[in-house]
C-alpha cells in the first residue's frame, strides 16, 4: 500500500519490485514460516481485500460490543 498520490508510475515501478521478490522461492518460504501467505494483488483487489476486511471488523465490533473505553 502506497499513500494516496502516488504518481501512477512509481506505483507500477513498485508493484513491479513487489511481485519480482515475492517470486523469489527463498522470500516465499521465509513469510510462509512466519505465517505469511505472499500476494501480489494489484490495486482492485487490494482495494477489495481492505474494504471486506474492515466490513468484516466491523461487524465483529458491533456484534461483541467493543467500544473504546
Amino acid at each position: 500500500m502506497l499513500p494516496a498520490g502516488v504518481p501512477a508510475a512509481v506505483r507500477q515501478r513498485t508493484a513491479a519490485a513487489l511481485r519480482e521478490v515475492l517470486a523469489q522461492p527463498e522470500t516465499r518460504k521465509a513469510l510462509e514460516a512466519q505465517g505469511f501467505a505472499p500476494v501480489a494483488p494489484d490495486a482492485e483487489a487490494m482495494r477489495r481485500t481492505v474494504a471486506a476486511e474492515l466490513e468484516r471488523n466491523r461487524r465483529l465490533i458491533a456484534a461483541g460490543g467493543i467500544s473504546l473505553d
